[in-house]
């Protein structure tokens, strides 16, 4: 556990409880029962998150807490192991199999704990000889991203969108599947306004035997393990890339300003960045198979009370038609597309003079794709990424 958690000095401490249990990953805390009794004591919780029972659902520590938790008189019968889960936790499972592949692992689902922002790098391979440690080696692997309020496990007034964003795989082995379907279970404590998948509204189904029998939509069961949400996606290929938003804000995803080819966005996720302009004057996402464009939106920014820049498909958005001035300046009717600096995100805002145009001078980059701010070389950046 103290190295899981170096800055937790109360790991540092001899102690029987702490000293059985141990992390399985990033995400998972096992507190196995050493005792004849049916009760664990001394479970020990790091600081730093929330955690929470992975059978029930249950909030085990205190929302927000800065120190680290104790907790005693578990209660742990022979067929339940204490097993806890961290708050942004990613969890990839398969279906239940006897040997590695025994069936298809389609569908395969994500157990979501969403909060802050966290990532995932799933990893697959044929499970059954050493190719994936030959000279060239043969797996694959899946970048799965979460966007998502700091407070969103522990409050009933969630005011901000949830992002999730699976990337397209990244390699091949033998016997790889070339599509599959998506089971995203995630965990909430209210149900979302709507469900978008790349920008479209899933079919919100009014159970969950109707979800199965759908070919995809959403399900949300207030009852289950304290409020859970279950998204079905149709048939993916591993070539495209998609983003789930759960509607709990504005109902599309907003593009924020963030530094240029930084470590995660250039080896994860590039696309996150890159933006094209067509002939139409649409600035459009190169991060979905789906096309969606740059847009003012429907809500304004809090900062600014002017409308906020939002990826909406192309073929729907009104607000997404942009003249790019010598200047650098992106204009639609007589707002131009800014750069809120205060917070970082990207905004409409009235023009600046054409002969000072500051904040508002945008670049694209031909060799990266990139659409960056030449006053603060910061580049739009789509949420999820």
């Amino acid at each position: 556990m103290a190295l899981e958690f170096p800055s937790d000095t109360a790991l540092y401490v001899n102690s029987t409880g702490s000293a059985q249990q141990f992390m399985a990953g990033e995400w998972l805390l096992v507190a196995p029962v050493y005792s004849p009794e049916l009760k664990r004591d001394g479970i020990y919780f790091p600081s730093g998150a929330d955690w929470f029972d992975w059978w029930s659902g249950e909030l085990m520590t205190k929302a927000g807490a800065t120190n680290g938790t104790t907790l005693d008189s578990y209660d742990a019968p022979l067929d339940i192991l204490p097993l806890f889960v961290r708050s942004g936790a990613i969890i990839p499972l398969w279906p239940a199999d006897n040997y590695f592949d025994e069936t298809l692992h389609d569908s395969l689902s994500l157990d979501i704990w969403p909060q802050g922002d966290s990532s995932f790098v799933l990893y697959e391979d044929d499970g059954i000889t050493r190719a994936a440690l030959d000279p060239d080696p043969e797996f694959a692997t899946t970048a799965i991203t979460s966007r998502a309020p700091a407070d969103f496990l522990t409050t009933t007034d969630a005011a901000e969108n949830v992002t999730l964003t699976v990337f397209a795989v990244q390699g091949k082995f033998d016997g790889q599947l070339d599509a599959r379907t998506w089971r995203l279970n995630v965990r909430a404590k209210v149900a979302p306004s709507n469900v978008l998948l790349n920008g479209e509204a899933m079919y919100a189904a009014p159970s969950e035997i109707s979800l199965e029998a759908s070919a995809s939509g959403w399900f949300y069961d207030e009852d289950l393990q304290t409020g859970l949400l279950m998204v079905k996606t149709p048939v993916m290929t591993k070539d495209e890339a998609f983003t789930v938003t759960l509607g709990y804000g504005s109902s599309f995803e907003k593009v924020l300003a963030a530094e240029c080819n930084s470590a995660d966005h250039n080896v994860y996720i590039p696309a996150a960045q890159q933006f094209v302009m067509n002939s139409a004057g649409q600035i459009v996402s190169q991060l979905y198979v789906t096309e969606m464009c740059l847009s003012f939106g429907d809500d304004n920014d809090p900062d600014s009370g002017t409308p906020e820049c939002v990826l909406q498909p192309c073929s729907q958005c009104s607000k997404c038609v942009f003249v790019h001035d010598d200047n650098g300046q992106l204009k639609s009717g007589g707002s131009c597309i800014d750069q809120d600096a205060t917070v970082q995100r990207l905004i409409s805002y009235p023009c600046h003079e054409a002969s000072a145009p500051g904040n508002q001078a945008w670049t694209f980059d031909a060799r990266t794709l990139n659409l960056m701010n030449q006053q603060t070389g910061a580049c739009a950046t789509a949420a999820s990424g």
